[in-house]
């Protein structure tokens, strides 16, 4: 079995914008006042590695899709991540 090594790269570009993407948005709800997770939201100062983050996703994605694409793949991972995370604090056990 041969693997493709620019197949490899591109999947694993695709999967580390996935995941920057993630724990931007996971830190950004993190950082509301009516978020679900942690019993006190943490300090705002931390939207701004959210939002690094979000810049650097842009940044790799480009690398990877034309502009429109990217700009697209982005904003609905975002709007994505933002309607699932609530969701998943309904997951946790309350205690």
């Amino acid at each position: 079995m041969r693997f493709n090594i620019n197949y490899n790269y591109n999947l694993m570009l695709i999967f580390t914008v996935t995941l920057l993407v993630v724990f931007a948005v996971s830190i950004f709800y993190c950082t509301r006042k009516q978020q679900r997770f942690l019993k006190k939201p943490i300090k705002k100062q931390w939207r701004l590695l959210s939002i690094t983050l979000t810049v650097c996703a842009l940044i790799l994605a480009l690398q990877q899709f034309s502009t429109t694409a990217t700009v697209f793949f982005i904003i609905f991972s975002i709007m994505l991540m933002l309607m699932l995370i609530p969701f998943t604090s309904l997951l946790q056990r309350k205690g």
